[in-house]
């Protein structure tokens, strides 16, 4: 193609269709700064946005027009222009690579698409200087004015409205959210749903800054209030909710639509339940499709996945990077809850020749564990298991299976299975863990490596974190990708340095290497004696030259990382996948896994935690005693301390992968004094328990807990040193269910 024909091309995109409304509606918003935009610069509405092919006349017959599609070598073009008007009618638009093969014609229905010049950038209407193409949406605009209107704007494509980053609002940075919850139902959920979540919102006055309509002026504070019933829909949708009052998305600062004052906070488009009376009208209740409308406009591509909408997959799994890594565990948990939906329908009818009830003895719980568990079905491990403890005394602990129990049953199992001392796992230099190469020397060695994967992949699938760090070398062959001895090298520094550093030796030597008498061989102390292992057939016979030495470190640092241990990763990987689909676990990188199975490596957010909590029992958080544990918490207690008062409430020693706000049950405190221990009146069971039990006051209690529900019982204690005192008590007793 010249020059001339090069320069007089045109490129057009494709204009995608306005994604579906959501539950933060930004898109009005985004629509009123175009047209602010095009305003300013006297830009016709219809010139940016038209709905036909744009065309451009020229006098010679070798003008073509190009339409770009799917990919950037292939282009579309016109067939030379006719001489007559009815002939301009039957062009028909080709594609062509850029060496004008593969021609293939395109029908000419789908130019109703809508199109723009991209010669021509839609934000400043020139010709483009230094091109820049969003990745999403494919839209090319010049860069610094495509940079300037994400930094000035919103992180949206102005043509196509898709979101690039997190769009946050205007909503004063000072407000406060805060949760609680009453047993009182709200009208048309009386009988599917816990009880009523109250959402309180408080803004103190303020001075407006520059995102505000009036910078500089003072604006009046507000507290309002929200209603949400206490089942699963309702606090799916206050999750969404906590995640656009961080984005600033609730409010905003305006006109009153109720009272026409001006410089207030004012609800943004997000629709809340204010009113628990008063129905569809008033903000209230009953409005029985109020949570099918929340949770169906909560997001649009989570919409398209629970529809399995085949783009919407297939970006999942192509490019998992576009979401943030909590959407794409929240993704995660939708497709665990819709498999758990499909077991429980195919257990309704075995359910009589499943068992799902399990004895474990104390004194051999990993020994029972595997007796009990290896042969079960896939469909067991997805269902619900029960476990009941048997002390040392051959009595079955106290403590009805909730969960709690299996909770602890899965980290005491994993704390056995991962010790390097039961010579199934080693420990790497940086004390993370990978299958041993002499594991092979233990009796049914891979059958025991199947049911450590299926322990593991019960635990993502149910949510609960463990105190284990695996290698990333040994993780990398869950995730199911090519390549995966790419980085081997890499990983063999933290696996052995001194191999490491050898090999990275014979990669830089400038002389022989031949010199070096190396062989396609290792030399490796099993349990006092030296082994000599081929990692390639006759290994220990063929020399490592100039020729082959990349391939020698290669072959080595696979042989380190995965040929000595292949089998047990085999085995593992297959168990863990009886679980996890592949295509799960593929939304992940390494460390995102990682992070699936251990949750958080920090410290316990207390902030966190403390803005989540449900009080019952007369407690609140201005109480005295509450006041006291969060001292305790924070100025006694030491970072293991913390850990372990999380495990005491919840089983986990590590805070919940989504914050304590995706607790469930959430995080409870009650009053010891008010909880079913006491009973008002001469009841017979109040005589009964005074007979046999002495009087003891709040300061001879100790803190109990049901890890079932997260649930922390605490007396009232009159001194903050005491609380302490038996709190840390509590915590260190590992007495398991029966200290309750």
């Amino acid at each position: 193609m010249s020059d001339q024909r090069r320069s007089s091309s045109r490129k057009c995109v494709i204009k995608r269709q306005l994604p579906s409304n959501s539950l933060l509606a930004i898109s009005t918003q985004i629509k009123n700064d175009i047209e602010t935009i095009k305003k300013s610069r006297k830009i016709n509405n219809k010139k940016l946005f038209d709905t036909t092919v744009l065309t451009t006349h020229h006098e010679s017959s070798d003008v073509h027009n190009t339409l770009t599609t799917k990919t950037a070598n292939k282009r579309t073009r016109l067939d030379s222009v006719a001489s007559n008007k009815s002939n301009q009618k039957k062009k028909k638009e080709i594609l062509y690579d850029d060496d004008d093969d593969d021609i293939e014609e395109m029908p000419l229905e789908k130019k109703s698409i809508e199109k723009i010049e991209i010669d021509r950038c839609a934000i400043c209407l020139d010709d483009c200087t230094e091109p820049k193409q969003l990745d999403k949406c494919s839209h090319i605009f010049c860069r610094t004015c495509i940079d300037h209107y994400f930094e000035t704007v919103k992180p949206q494509c102005p043509c196509c409205f898709t979101i690039y980053g997190e769009i946050r609002g205007n909503q004063p940075a000072s407000g406060t959210m805060t949760i609680d919850t009453s047993k009182h139902r709200l009208p048309g959920f009386e009988h599917d749903s816990r009880g009523t979540i109250r959402i309180t919102y408080h803004f103190p006055h303020g001075v407006q800054d520059e995102s505000h309509p009036n910078p500089g002026m003072p604006y009046y504070g507000t507290t309002r209030q929200a209603f949400l019933p206490d089942n699963r829909d309702g606090r799916h949708i206050l999750e969404l909710l906590q995640r656009a009052f961080e984005l600033r998305q609730i409010f905003t600062i305006g006109q009153s639509r109720t009272t026409g004052y001006d410089n207030v906070i004012t609800w943004n488009d997000i629709h809340h339940k204010t009113n628990i009376h008063g129905g569809v009208e008033n903000f209230g209740y009953p409005d029985k499709t109020y949570l099918n409308r929340e949770v169906k406009s909560s997001s649009s591509f989570m919409a398209d996945l629970e529809r399995d909408d085949s783009c919407a997959l297939y970006l999942l799994e192509q490019m998992p990077h576009i979401l943030t890594f909590k959407d794409r565990v929240k993704i995660l948990q939708m497709f665990i809850e819709h498999d758990k939906e499909k077991e429980s329908t195919e257990v309704s009818s075995l359910r009589h020749h499943l068992k799902n009830y399990y004895e474990i003895r104390r004194t051999n719980l990993f020994g029972d564990a595997f007796h009990s568990l290896k042969s079960a079905s896939s469909t067991i491990w997805k269902n619900t298991i029960r476990i009941s403890f048997i002390n040392q005394q051959g009595l079955a602990e106290a403590g009805i299976d909730q969960n709690g129990i299996f909770k602890e049953f899965i980290q005491e199992v994993t704390r056995q299975a991962f010790d390097p001392a039961f010579n199934l796992f080693k420990v790497t230099e940086n004390r993370t863990l990978y299958p041993s190469p002499i594991s092979d020397r233990t009796e049914n060695y891979l059958y025991l490596f199947n049911f450590i994967g299926k322990i593991l992949g019960k635990a993502v699938y149910e949510q609960i974190v463990l105190d284990i760090e695996l290698a990333p070398f040994f993780l990398r062959h869950l995730i199911s990708r090519k390549n995966l001895n790419y980085s081997c090298f890499d990983d063999l520094m933290f696996l052995d340095r001194d191999l490491y550093n050898n090999l990275n030796f014979v990669k830089h030597y400038d002389g022989d290497v031949s010199s070096l008498t190396l062989t396609y061989s290792i030399d490796e102390d099993v349990l006092g004696e030296m082994v000599t292992y081929d990692i390639i057939p006759c290994g220990r016979h063929i020399n490592v030259t100039n020729d082959d030495k990349i391939i020698y470190i290669h072959r080595m640092s696979v042989y380190r990382t995965y040929t000595r241990i292949k089998n047990q990763i085999k085995m593992f990987t297959e168990g863990f996948k009886t679980l996890m689909k592949p295509e799960w676990i593929n939304m992940f990188s390494v460390p995102e896994l990682q992070q699936l199975i251990s949750g958080e490596l920090s410290d316990i957010d207390l902030e966190d935690l403390k803005s989540n909590i449900v009080y019952q029992g007369g407690y609140h958080r201005t109480h005295p005693v509450i006041k006291w544990l969060w001292q305790t918490l924070e100025q006694d207690f030491s970072r293991e301390e913390r850990a372990l008062f999380l495990r005491f409430v919840t089983s986990s020693s590590r805070a919940p992968l989504l914050g304590f706000r995706s607790l469930n049950p959430p995080f409870t405190i009650r009053c010891l004094e008010s909880s079913e221990h006491e009973e008002e009146g001469e009841s017979l069971g109040r005589i009964f328990r005074n007979m046999v039990t002495i009087n003891r006051t709040s300061s001879e209690r100790l803190p109990s807990s049901s890890t079932c529900f997260n649930l922390l019982k605490l007396p009232n204690y009159k001194t903050r040193r005491i609380l302490s005192d038996k709190l840390r008590y509590a915590i260190k007793a590992n007495a398991g269910f029966e200290l309750s």
